[in-house]
């Protein structure tokens, strides 16, 4: 489960331009086709508006956040490091541009933790920084939704001994959630990073066995998004099996 949440860590809540590649990106998202994700930052990277128009270039620093997360997530290091590389890039491309500072600390904090999920033998160069940068992002900007993810990120895979606290991760999942709810439906609703903030939830629950909280984030997840494949297909057929097991 901790791999599942690793795959659906939330990216970010900073306005960019909704670009030509932004719906086909989403469609990639609601199929779980990461060769189209590819290629939608493949293009992204080598159009001339990236490193040109700060927007644009932060919707990419967005896109292949997710897309570098997805592969940590399902072990495969090469790809991943391959594409952090170039996220880190453009973020230090945006930050000189003075890019939104809370958005740029909770991309930081992102980036070092995928460092780490990378090798954990960066713990003792990035831990601190993945540490500070998220704590210092919220402080920022307490109304954007991913420094709330970057904390609740934090303080899910740390140790207790360093700060780590599964009620603080929830709490900062939700608050993040309470934020979305404020904007408008049609927005967040084709948000990929919306979904994915509902799909952590549930899975959160589901890995504390509080099934009925888990389906209704599922459920709340497919009416948005009925043919969300991952959560048709596989998350909420596999959360009813348990609630089965147990009745």
């Amino acid at each position: 489960m901790r791999i599942l949440l690793a795959i659906v860590l939330l990216v970010s809540s900073q306005a960019y331009s909704q670009s030509q590649y932004t719906d086909s990106l989403f469609q990639a998202y609601i199929k779980s086709d990461m060769k189209q994700w590819k290629r939608v930052i493949d293009q992204m990277q080598a159009h001339s508006f990236n490193q040109n128009q700060v927007e644009f270039t932060a919707e990419l620093v967005n896109y292949q956040y997710g897309y570098v997360a997805w592969h940590i997530g399902n072990d495969l290091e090469d790809e991943a490091e391959k594409y952090l590389d170039l996220a880190i890039e453009n973020l230090e491309w945006l930050e000189e541009n003075n890019f939104d500072e809370a958005s740029t600390l909770a991309y930081w904090a992102a980036f070092y933790g995928f460092r780490i999920g990378i090798n954990t033998w960066y713990v003792t160069l990035y831990g601190y920084k993945c540490n500070s940068s998220a704590e210092k992002a919220v402080e920022i900007d307490s109304a954007n939704p991913f420094c709330h993810i970057q904390m609740a990120n934090l303080r899910y895979y740390q140790p207790p001994i360093l700060g780590g606290s599964l009620q603080e991760a929830i709490d900062y999942y939700l608050k993040a959630e309470s934020i979305y709810l404020t904007r408008p439906i049609k927005d967040r609703n084709r948000d990929w990073i919306y979904l994915n903030l509902l799909a952590t939830i549930a899975s959160f629950y589901t890995e504390f066995k509080d099934y009925p909280k888990a389906k209704v984030y599922y459920e709340k997840l497919l009416n948005i998004q009925p043919n969300y494949d991952w959560v048709k297909l596989k998350m909420l057929p596999d959360l009813i099996e348990k609630m089965n097991a147990v009745e």
